[in-house]
């Protein structure tokens, strides 16, 4: 949990707290290290997976929309323009100040 918590650039605490929402909605779980049972081991369910699977085409409907139709015809056909374009945004700096929407499975404010 420690690893995945510098991934995301989150605390440890607000991870397991995340990660503890997403146990009540059946979509993960802990265990015991085996080889040292200090650490716990968090893992997705195949619930999660079935979610996952089932928003996929949504998720992709979504990118169609907000991300290819708002291009021309001569954007489309400058991919590498356009990915430039992407990744220049991804490398800006990553907000650390942001809250989920009140209401959301994840919002701990309920």
């Amino acid at each position: 949990m420690s690893e995945v918590a510098g991934y995301t650039g989150s605390t440890l605490s607000r991870l397991s707290n995340v990660f503890g929402r997403l146990e009540k909605c059946g979509w993960a779980q802990r265990s015991a290290d085996p080889s040292d049972g200090r650490y716990p081991l968090a893992a997705l369910t195949e619930e999660w997976q079935e979610t996952v699977r089932a928003a996929a085409p949504i998720q992709v409907e979504e990118v169609r929309r907000l991300v290819l139709d708002p291009l021309t015809h001569g954007q489309q056909r400058q991919p590498d323009a356009v990915a430039q374009c992407i990744l220049r945004a991804l490398n800006a700096p990553c907000r650390t100040d942001w809250t989920l929407p009140v209401g959301t499975f994840l919002d701990s404010r309920k």
